[in-house]
């Protein structure tokens, strides 16, 4: 799964599923529960760039009022720590959301 993650620019990703969120209220959702059903596959370690996808999906779920609640993503994300930017959006994402 590492091999395969390494390609993966999750910088380049979050913009493009920025840009589809942008659509309609509807798309936004979408890419919402899309970006949540993506972490349950995070790799150990998570990858480098992961904040920009992280601060996508936080910003999402305040525009569409639905916090995270996938019980494996927020166990991935619980595994995130540190003091860095990644580890603050992770932070921030499971602390709005109600514990599974």
């Amino acid at each position: 799964m590492r091999d395969r993650a390494r390609g993966i620019k999750c910088a380049r990703w979050a913009k493009r599923l920025q840009d589809a969120a942008r659509a309609s209220p509807r798309h936004a959702a979408f890419v919402r529960d899309l970006v949540e059903r993506v972490l349950r596959g995070l790799p150990t370690p998570p990858l480098a760039d992961l904040g920009p996808l992280l601060a996508l999906l936080r910003e999402l779920c305040v525009e569409t009022s639905k916090p995270m609640h996938d019980p494996e993503a927020r166990a991935k994300l619980a595994m995130l720590d540190g003091a860095g930017a990644t580890a603050r959006l992770a932070r921030a994402l499971l602390d709005a959301a109600p514990a599974a």
